[in-house]
C-alpha cells in the first residue's frame, strides 16, 4: 500500500491526498477539526476523530494535514489488525484479510472501521475484563456493533459484566437526548 499510495503521490502530488478525503472521511475530518457542528456529525463516534487531533499535535495545521493525520491512522491501525491476526491467527489469515479488496480500501482511506476491527479482535480472546475493555473501545469507535451486545454474553465467563459495555451504548443514547431531545436521534439520523 505504501508503494502504490507513494506512486501515486509522486504522479499526482497533493491531489491525491484530496481525493481520498470523500464521504464519510469529510465527517470525520470536520469533527476533528471543528467539532460537532451538525446534527448529521453527530452519528459518528469520537474517537477516530480524536486519534486524528492527537495526531495533528505533531503535524502542521490546516485542513490538508488533517486529512493526512486521517489517512495515517487508518493505515496504522489497518496494519495493526493484519499484525494481530498474524499473531493470533497466522500468515494465511492476516494474508486473506490483508488482501481482501474491501480492507484494502477501508483501511487505506480515513475510515474508522480499522480501528472498530482491531478492537473488536481483541475483544475475542482474553480475559474477561480484555474483553470487556476493547469491546466497550469497539462500540465507542463504530456505534452499530452496539447490535453484538447479546452475543457478548455467550462469551463471558460471568455474564454480568456485559452491563459494562452496554453503558457505552446508555451514555450513547444520553448523549443524543441531552443535544436533540430524543434518544433514538442516531437511528433517526443514521
Amino acid at each position: 500500500k505504501l508503494f502504490i499510495f507513494l506512486t501515486l503521490f509522486f504522479l499526482f502530488g497533493t491531489k491525491i491526498v484530496q481525493g481520498m478525503n470523500y464521504w464519510d472521511s469529510t465527517y470525520y475530518v470536520g469533527i476533528a477539526q471543528y467539532g460537532y457542528l451538525s446534527i448529521q456529525t453527530q452519528v459518528f463516534s469520537p474517537v477516530y476523530p480524536f486519534f486524528i487531533r492527537i495526531l495533528d499535535f505533531i503535524m502542521p495545521s490546516g485542513t490538508y494535514w488533517y486529512i493526512v493525520s486521517a489517512i495515517l491512522i487508518s493505515n496504522i491501525f489497518g496494519e495493526l489488525f493484519v499484525l494481530y491476526l498474524y499473531m493470533k491467527r497466522g500468515f494465511k489469515v492476516a494474508l486473506l484479510v490483508g488482501l481482501f479488496p474491501v480492507f484494502l480500501l477501508f483501511s487505506t482511506i480515513p475510515y474508522s472501521d480499522d480501528i472498530a476491527m482491531l478492537f473488536l479482535a481483541i475483544s475475542m480472546e482474553g480475559s474477561d475484563i480484555v474483553i470487556i475493555g476493547f469491546f466497550s473501545l469497539a462500540i465507542a469507535t463504530f456505534l452499530n456493533l452496539a447490535y453484538a451486545i447479546p452475543s457478548l454474553m455467550l462469551r463471558l465467563r460471568r455474564w454480568y459484566l456485559f452491563f459494562i459495555p452496554s453503558l457505552v451504548g446508555v451514555a450513547a443514547l444520553i448523549l443524543f437526548w441531552h443535544f436533540d431531545g430524543t434518544p433514538f436521534a442516531y437511528f433517526q439520523i443514521e
